[in-house]
């Protein structure tokens, strides 16, 4: 096998490197990062490849994401939508209390084969979403519900893919409500505010 070093040129929070592949079927790449003593492993999606190409693979450990461009986004983008402000996307509107549950849905195109959510707090969890019913007129929407047990400020943003090509859905300018499409490194993730269940806001606090 090949081995190639990943790096992160642009100082943009996302290292990649391009490997020059003979067609074929690769399965099972892996990536190793290592810190301090701590090593961890990513794996990259399979990929099948009809002729020689020149692979960029891609890694961002902010949000412990691995990804690769070895196959052409042709996915339809003006299905793909999500609205923070919109019961229909996100099941609690602005702030969530901990130990709540929210049900977190995105709608896509029928040739998205794979969606996640990235939560980051202090670390990065991905989050994989599962098809929430049939296909409507060509949309399927994909769904997550989780809960949060510590107060503090979260940011999300979803990964969408079109067999390995993937692109990220996320705000677009800072103000909640619909976003867009973007690269890694265009993300505006989304913000969320957890607070503790039950807190009363003092009497002399309401008319501040």
């Amino acid at each position: 096998g090949e081995a190639a070093k990943l790096e992160d040129a642009g100082l943009t929070g996302t290292y990649s490197a391009k490997v020059n592949l003979a067609a074929g079927t690769y399965d099972g790449v892996k990536m190793s990062v290592k810190t301090g003593e701590e090593e961890k492993e990513y794996d990259f999606d399979a990929f099948t490849l009809s002729e020689a190409k020149t692979v960029t693979f891609y890694f961002a450990p902010m949000y412990g994401i691995s990804y690769h461009d070895a196959d052409s986004w042709s996915a339809d983008e003006s299905k793909i939508s999500y609205d923070s402000k919109s019961a229909d996307s996100k099941s609690i509107y602005g702030a969530v209390p901990t130990g709540t549950e929210v049900k977190f849905t995105i709608a896509t195109s029928e040739d998205i084969t794979k969606a996640a959510m990235i939560i980051k707090k202090n670390s990065a969890e991905n989050t994989p979403m599962q098809k929430d019913g049939a296909s409507t007129n060509g949309i399927q929407k994909w769904s997550v519900t989780v809960s949060f047990d510590e107060i503090g400020e979260y940011q999300y943003f979803f990964a969408v893919y079109n067999k390995a090509s993937v692109k990220f859905y996320a705000d677009d300018d800072g103000y909640y409500g619909t976003g867009k499409l973007a690269s890694l490194t265009e993300v505006i993730p989304y913000d969320l505010v957890v607070y503790k269940k039950d807190y009363k806001t003092p009497d002399w606090l309401k008319n501040a």
